[in-house]
This record gives C-alpha cells, structure tokens and sequence, in this order.
C-alpha cells in the first residue's frame, strides 16, 4: 500500500486584490508496486491523492486543475512526486452537465475572461436618440434641384465586447450533442450580472481525457460573447430609392425596425450559476 505525504515546505501561490487565485503543491508518493509508466498511475490513484475538482481546504475558491506525476528517484521508482495546480474556479456551485442516467458531479469549472473593442454600426447616438442627417440640393441639380432630404445616419463606432469562457471535465457519451446544445443559445434569464438576451455562447470546445470508462470524461471549454443591445438580430427598413439609400427617419418600433427571434434562450444558471 503506498503512503501519501504533502510536502508543503514547496507550496507556492499567486495573490491578486487580497484573494489567493492560484495555489501549488506537491506530493511525494512512495511504497508504490507497479513498473514502468504504471507507477505514475498508481500515485494518482491512491487514495490520499487529492483528485482533479477536489477543493483545497481554508481555500473554498480553489479547485484542484492539473496534476503532473514523475518519477523522482530513477534508482528507486517506486517513488513518484505530484505537482498539483490549485486554481479559483469563479464562485457558485459547479455541477456537472447531466449524464446518461440523470447524476452530476462537483467539476470545479475555471472562468477567465476579457472585454476588447470591437467595430460596429448604429444608426442611434450614445442616448438611443436617432441619427438624422440632412442635404439640400442647389437649383441647378436637374433632379433634385432645391429639395432638402433627410436620412438616417449610420456611424461605425467601437464598442465593448466582453467574452467569458470556462474550462472543465464532462462525463458524456456523445459531446457533440452538448455542444450543439450551447452554441448558439442566448441567456434566458439574469445572468453575470446581466439582462436575459444579453449573453450569446459562441463556442463549445471539447477534446477528449479518457475514453476508457464506460462513459467517456472530456475536458471542455465554453465561451460566452456579451452586448449590452441584446443578442438577437434586428430587421430595419431601408428605402431604396437612389435618394434614400438607407433607413428613413422616423421608423416606428416594432413595425419598421424590430428584434427577430434567431437564438433559442437556454437558462446558463442551470450549469453556470455565476
């Protein structure tokens, strides 16, 4: 039976604002019987091993992420140490996404994120108010001699975008389906802070981890893409006529320019509480 000791005189962590964010430590593993590579997986099976998920007591935000084993003593391999990674994993009660038979489990799903500026168009100012502009034609232009048009001005501006994205282990037999069943969904209620139709999933990546159990694990990674305007896309007027070229001014809501339902909502807090 092998014997599991922490070596907390190599412990390492990372601080930011007065919160540990990230923790490292080490396990020696000795009295271990199996040869060759084997050896590695006897040290992360034993039970005094803390598991990938496993949070680390007096540190409730961290969960346990990465485990690397090596052979510490070529002469002896039947010692093996274990760095293990410790990481926060974003608050709320992480479960994981339903299995064959209905169960979940605690995953630990670790959140990072970034807001950058991306190109746009809007035909409304900073306040909602509409955008006019105006021209008056001279006399001598044989069309349009003497006639004021008025339009709808449209202004490429920078906006924020926000994309969060989690990382975790997924016990499924088939996750395509579960990335066909995010991607493209919409939060169909509050949501990081944020209004329903706020916050679009762009991306669902997954890869496999062991494909050996009788329902695979999969390390997957979920990305969410956010704008204050809403998600939805939005069908305007335009007029086409040459001296138009655009929406005209003074579009009723809900008849000349209106949100169309494209995404279907899903509730993130569900597998996500944030």
């Amino acid at each position: 039976m092998a014997s599991v000791t922490l070596d907390i005189r190599t412990l390492s962590a990372e601080e930011r604002g007065g919160t540990i964010v990230s923790l490292q430590r080490r396990a020696f593993v000795t009295g271990l019987a199996t040869q060759d590579f084997g050896v590695l997986m006897e040290a992360l099976d034993d039970a005094g091993v803390p598991q990938a998920g496993d949070s680390l007591p007096g540190f409730d935000n961290l969960v346990l992420v990465k485990r690397a084993p090596r052979v510490f003593d070529q002469a002896n391999p039947s010692k093996v140490e274990i760095d293990l990674e410790y990481r926060a994993k974003g608050g709320g009660a992480w479960r994981l996404l339903p299995r064959q038979d209905g169960s979940g489990n605690d995953l630990g799903f670790v959140w990072r994120g970034d807001t950058t500026l991306q190109q746009d168009r809007s035909r409304v100012n900073f306040f909602g108010e509409e955008i006019v502009v105006s021209h008056t034609y001279p006399s001598s232009d044989i069309e349009l001699g003497g006639q004021t048009i008025n339009q709808t001005g449209v202004i490429n501006v920078q906006r924020p975008k926000t994309t969060l994205s989690n990382a975790g282990v997924i016990q499924a037999s088939y996750p395509d389906n579960i990335s066909r069943f995010w991607t493209g969904t919409v939060n169909a209620a509050f949501w990081a802070g944020n209004p329903p139709g706020t916050w679009l999933c762009t991306r669902v990546a997954f890869s496999a981890l062991d494909l050996s159990l009788a329902i695979p694990t999969w390390n997957f990674e979920f990305s969410f893409e956010f704008d204050y305007l809403g998600q939805q896309p939005e069908a305007i007027f335009n007029d086409a006529r040459p001296t138009q070229g655009g929406p005209p001014i003074n579009l009723v809501d809900g008849v000349g320019f209106f949100s169309v339902f494209w995404y279907p909502e899903l509730d993130f807090n569900i597998e996500f509480p944030i």
